[in-house]
Order: structure tokens, then C-alpha cells, then sequence
């Protein structure tokens, strides 16, 4: 029986298996070495036992290292900042830790790098220094692909420069591991989701001539203050002027030439919306300019800079959604401190996934408050949106084109054109 198992049946085996792919897997070897095991076994042939059980044993613990191998194995991965401008750089560190004893000959990492922020692959949005990225045919991306070794409880650490080049959000990850034993006869595989990403702030422009327009639209802010006072934070007098009778101080009066009016702190502060508007075409269906869409955004940020130092509460709102939420979204008007910030990330967040008229967000601002302007981004004047604009109207509405050189006259509507040099923010 020995002799017939070695002299046909592992022959037999051996052929069928080698002959269609022109080689062997672990498995196969495994049953050959078995077989061999046996007949070295019942011929009673030592060296043929001994042999055949030595590769069984290699491949037995190969088996079991492989098992094991990516076990306790931490991955980290931080960034120095997470919130930068464009034309700032940052710092990402990737942190692999083995933490057992056993060795890793062989481990192979991969990680995506979201370069492309808007998925275009010729639109680059940051740029990483030091490691060759490579393509990742499993996610059609391109990203990391190293290969190292692990000795135990050995911690490998990669520090690397982040450049930004544009507004975005890049989401890292998610990594995926594969490592051998020291034979090479199994592999492993494992990934790890590590939700670590880059924010990239829009451009704030530092325009004077702007400030100045934007100034014109939303008018004087000192006297938007004193729209509503507030009567126990006295600030001083001023000369009567048709006021109420109540709020004459007779006693300043008295030492003065005329009659003169107590002054009060306001209790709020004017509120401005603004509505950004990422359509470059009549027909949405016709899609949008990127260039145009990220000045937009851009001029957007800035002024909500300017009317949050000028002493606004600014709130936001766009047909752009954030990622992984194809539904509107509204940052209402506020003054709170981190306002900024928060229309910030929004803005660097926002895609253009929303088949939304610029006009129909106009609806969504009928909650707002009284007295609430509205200031509307846009690149376009729609057809639609100039026949909304002509009818009536809840809210003061001024208008900014951007990179539109159109004259538009809107009865009732102010009006400034604001040209930049059509670049990515």
C-alpha cells in the first residue's frame, strides 16, 4: 500500500495539480507531504517519514503564525493640524505598533490619499512630501503602498509634510494590511478604519475695494446697532432728533443748549444670510465650472469675515451638501464666538450634489427673522431667480456676481460685480 501511495498516487496527484497552472498552493503541498508521510510510514522508509513530516510541521506553523500574525497590530494615524488654509502646510504622522512578541517578516500596508477633492484626477488638492504614491487597483485611487518588517513589540513611525493647494475635505483611509509568515506559504489580510481627515479652508480674500461695495449693500452697521436698544446699558447722549418725548435727559438738557437724547447698548445685532449659489448655468441639468464654483465659495467666506468682524450675526446657506448628506443644510444667523469657524468647515466641506435653483433656496429664508438680510453668491442670474427678485420680497435683498460682467439693474435689488482671477481657492 505504501509503495502503491508513493509510487502512483502522490505521481498521479502531483501532475494533475502542477499540469493546468503550472504550480502548486500550500494546500496541495500540504496533501502531497501527507500522503508521502504515510507511505514513508508503511514502507517503513525513515527518511521519506521524516522528510515529508518536517515539511508538514513547516507548514503546520506556518498555518498557525499566519493566524496570528496581524493580531495586536495598532495603526494611528494623526495630523498636526487638521484645519489649514490653502498655501499652509501640516504634518501627518503614521504610527504602526506590533504588540507581541512574534515577529512580522513580511507586512504589506495600503492607504488611499484623497488628493482629488472634487474627484477629477487632473484637479490636485494636496500635495504630500516623501512617499511615492502609487495606484490601488482595489479602489481605483492612488495612495501609499509600503512594505516593511515588524520585529516584536517594535513600533515603526512615518512622519510627512501636507501641503494644501485647495479648499477641500480629505478623508483618509481606510488601510488595508497584508502580511506573510516567515515562510511565505499563508497570508493575512486585515484592514483598519482610522477616521482621521483634512480640512481645507476656502481662500479669505483681503479686498479693500469690496469692503467698501459690501459696505453700500448691507449699509451703515452703526446704525443697524441701533435698531433695538436696550434701556439699562446707558452709553451717553446724543441731540434731539423727532425722538419720543420719553427719551429726552432733562438734565442734560438743562446744562446744554438744546434738547438732548438718552443713548442706550443695542440688545442685537444685525443679521445677515447668506445664500451661495454653486449653478454656473441657466439649466442646472447643464452641471457647473469648478473654477467658478470654488471663487464663489471664496468670496462667500470673505464676506462672511468681514460682516462677522463688522459686528454681524451671519448664518449660510447653499444648494452644496456635505459629504455623506445628499439633504440642504442652514447655518443660521450668529455672532457666537467659533461662528467663523463653523461656516468655514461647512464651506470646505460642500460638493455640488444638490439639483437645487437658486431660487428655490429663497423659499427656505421665509423662517427668517424680521429685519434678516440676504445676500446672495452667485455666478449666474438665472431667469428664474431675476422673476423671484422682481416679485415680492420678505427680506432686503442685495446681490454679488462673481466673474460676471453682465449689467443686471433689479429694481428694488443692490447689485456689485466682483472679478478674481478664476483660480481654485
Amino acid at each position: 500500500i505504501g509503495f502503491l501511495l508513493l509510487a502512483g498516487v502522490v505521481p498521479i496527484l502531483f501532475l494533475s495539480w502542477y499540469w493546468p497552472e503550472r504550480t502548486l498552493t500550500t494546500k496541495q503541498w500540504a496533501i502531497l507531504s501527507g500522503v508521502i508521510f504515510v507511505s514513508g510510514l508503511l514502507t517503513r522508509v525513515v527518511a521519506i517519514a521524516i522528510i515529508a513530516g518536517l515539511v508538514l510541521l513547516a507548514i503546520g506553523i506556518a498555518w498557525l503564525w499566519h493566524r496570528v500574525i496581524l493580531a495586536d497590530l495598532e495603526y494611528r494615524r494623526a495630523f498636526l493640524r487638521t484645519h489649514i488654509f490653502p498655501g499652509e502646510e501640516t504634518n501627518v504622522t503614521w504610527t504602526i505598533t506590533n504588540n507581541k512578541p512574534l515577529p512580522i517578516s513580511w507586512l504589506r500596508w495600503q492607504e488611499p490619499i484623497p488628493i482629488h477633492p472634487t474627484g477629477f484626477r487632473g484637479d490636485v488638492g494636496i500635495q504630500i512630501d516623501g512617499p511615492t504614491l502609487r495606484s490601488i487597483k482595489a479602489t481605483d485611487t492612488v495612495g501609499l503602498d509600503e512594505v516593511t518588517a515588524l520585529k516584536g513589540y517594535e513600533t515603526l513611525e512615518r512622519t510627512c509634510a501636507v501641503h494644501a493647494l485647495r479648499r477641500g475635505y480629505y478623508r483618509f483611509g481606510p488601510v488595508t494590511w497584508e502580511a506573510s509568515d516567515a515562510l511565505g506559504l499563508f497570508t493575512a489580510t486585515s484592514s483598519a478604519s482610522d477616521n482621521s481627515s483634512l480640512t481645507v479652508y476656502p481662500v479669505i480674500r483681503n479686498f479693500s475695494p469690496l469692503e467698501i461695495d459690501i459696505r453700500a449693500l448691507l449699509g451703515d452697521v452703526r446704525r443697524r446697532h441701533a435698531l433695538l436698544e436696550d434701556p439699562t446699558w446707558y452709553r451717553g447722549d446724543r441731540d434731539y432728533h423727532n425722538d419720543p418725548m420719553r427719551m429726552i435727559d432733562w438734565k442734560a438738557t438743562a446744562r446744554g443748549s438744546g434738547l438732548q437724547v438718552r443713548m442706550f447698548e443695542p440688545t442685537v445685532h444685525p443679521k445677515l444670510m447668506i445664500l451661495t449659489n454653486l449653478h454656473a448655468f441657466e439649466n442646472i441639468s447643464q452641471g457647473w465650472i469648478p473654477e467658478y464654483m470654488e471663487d464663489v465659495i471664496s468670496i462667500a467666506a470673505s464676506i462672511a469675515h468681514w460682516a462677522l468682524q463688522s459686528g454681524f450675526e451671519v448664518g449660510i446657506h447653499s444648494n452644496g451638501a456635505l459629504p455623506d448628506a445628499y439633504v440642504p443644510y442652514r447655518i443660521p444667523p450668529s455672532s457666537a464666538v467659533g461662528q467663523l469657524f463653523t461656516i468655514l468647515d461647512y464651506l470646505a466641506k460642500i460638493t455640488l450634489t444638490i439639483h437645487r435653483r437658486v431660487e428655490d433656496m429663497l423659499t427656505d429664508l421665509d423662517d427668517l427673522a424680521h429685519g434678516t438680510s440676504v445676500l446672495i453668491c452667485t455666478n449666474v442670474v438665472t431667469q428664474g431667480l431675476m422673476n423671484t427678485l422682481l416679485s415680492s420680497r420678505r427680506h432686503d435683498i442685495s446681490l454679488v456676481l462673481v466673474n460676471n460682467n453682465v449689467d443686471f439693474t433689479i429694481p428694488g435689488v443692490k447689485v456689485i460685480h466682483v472679478e478674481t482671477a478664476t483660480q481654485a481657492a
